[in-house]
């Protein structure tokens, strides 16, 4: 079984120009991202393919992050927490 976790908007939005904006406060995302280091398996892209095409199992509670538009805000906020954690994520722009 996989999970698969899309964002869309992931930056700091209270305080900015467009408050009411449907995303997520990056302090939400990265304690988001500090669950799923505890209780989650977070597999790349190749992983999810190397599945689809039965040379790889995926691990128990297998979790896969999407992220939709190529928005800047993933390259300045997510990148670097992704990096952090030593997570991999797939990026879809536009």
């Amino acid at each position: 079984m996989l999970d698969i976790v899309m964002y869309h908007y992931v930056r700091p939005i209270i305080g900015s120009l467009y408050p009411n904006i449907k995303g997520l406060e990056v302090s939400e995302f990265k304690r988001q991202l500090e669950y799923f280091s505890k209780e989650r398996s977070i597999v790349s892209t190749s992983d999810v393919l190397k599945a689809v095409e039965g040379d790889l199992t995926l691990p128990k509670n297998a979790t896969w992050l999407t992220f939709d538009d190529g928005y800047k805000d993933h390259f300045e906020y997510v990148a670097p927490l992704l990096e952090q954690y030593g997570f991999d994520g797939a990026f879809f722009p536009v």
